[in-house]
């Protein structure tokens, strides 16, 4: 995986030495590099970034869950088997990964976020010109798998006062459901209340997050949520789920909540019901966990502890 590497290499500041290789899993050209890499005795670390959690190779016998199930047999063993470690982003996934390769090192690294960029990114927010509205974000891909539907039926049974609104922000993936959203919104004589946001980059996107009471994500399935921790560096309590790779979020001042329009309706009433100085409090809280296990600085380390390892 040459330009992984490089890329992975300058992110993490480790030096280009060509002794050691780091792979991604189910893509051929990476496949490749691991051959090269075993043939050249370069011991190598493969990333599969959720490819293979929560039954993603399918058991079904649709086209895509039989080609992803062959590859896995014909090839991805094979890859699996000349890696010196497996890398895991989550707890979740090294057990996943266990069950699948019971005999490969997996060692669990999460992904990262650059605290000290993301903060410059939001001390350019005009703090002055915001809104300070009651509003509920939701900042992601609008795909079905994100239970972004849920949320919106959930917002409208919760029947919340009338000063609150939900903003629905994100590019398209699932094609129509843009269009669908707005439909519902529609149909619950809410459309005043929920706004369905095209995407948004750059300020724009942190200001919406500076900008919201709180934000909700009831994904059904990450391997690591980054909205979740974009958002609680933005001081924010994060509505989100247990299937977005995140451990201690609630002690932190997170809360988690099965992805039914029933529990996220619930959730979104209590924590509407919080006071400011609850909800500024709890971001906090959250921010700082945030800050201390998911830094560039703290995930960097061990990266190298990972690759010194490796090469020893």
């Amino acid at each position: 995986m040459v330009t992984c590497v490089v890329s992975l290499c300058k992110k993490l500041n480790i030096s280009g030495d060509r002794s050691f290789s780091s792979t991604w899993y189910l893509e051929a050209p990476q496949a490749v590099a691991s051959k090269l890499s075993y043939q050249s005795a370069i011991p190598s670390v493969i990333s599969f970034h959720g490819q293979l959690l929560g039954g993603a190779v399918g058991y079904g016998i649709n086209q895509q869950a039989l080609k992803k199930r062959l590859y896995l047999n014909l090839v991805g063993r094979k890859v699996v088997q000349r890696s010196k470690v497996l890398h895991a982003i989550t707890k979740c996934e090294a057990e996943s990964l266990r069950a699948m390769f019971p005999h490969s090192p997996i060692e669990v690294i999460p992904n990262f976020v650059d605290t000290q960029l993301i903060d410059g990114q939001i001390n350019s927010v005009d703090i002055e010109t915001a809104k300070h509205s009651k509003e509920i974000l939701y900042l992601g891909r609008l795909d079905v798998r994100k239970g972004v539907v849920q949320l919106l039926h959930a917002f409208a049974q919760a029947k919340l006062p009338a000063e609150w609104t939900l903003c629905i922000a994100g590019p398209d993936d699932t094609p129509g459901l843009r269009e669908e959203l707005k439909k519902l919104a529609y149909a619950y004589q809410m459309d005043k209340r929920i706004r369905v946001h095209e995407p948004v980059f750059g300020k724009e996107k942190w200001e919406l997050l500076c900008n919201a009471s709180f934000v909700c994500s009831p994904s059904f399935h990450e391997v690591i949520g980054m909205v979740n921790l974009e958002a609680a560096l933005c001081s924010k309590v994060v509505l989100t789920t247990p299937y977005t790779g995140l451990e201690g979020w609630e002690e932190a001042g997170g809360v988690f909540v099965e992805p039914s329009i029933e529990e996220i309706s619930t959730a979104l009433l209590e924590i509407a019901s919080w006071s400011d100085s609850e909800l500024v409090d709890r971001g906090a809280s959250l921010k700082a966990w945030v800050s201390n296990y998911y830094s560039l600085d703290r995930v960097r380390t061990q990266w190298l502890e990972l690759y010194g390892e490796a090469m020893g």
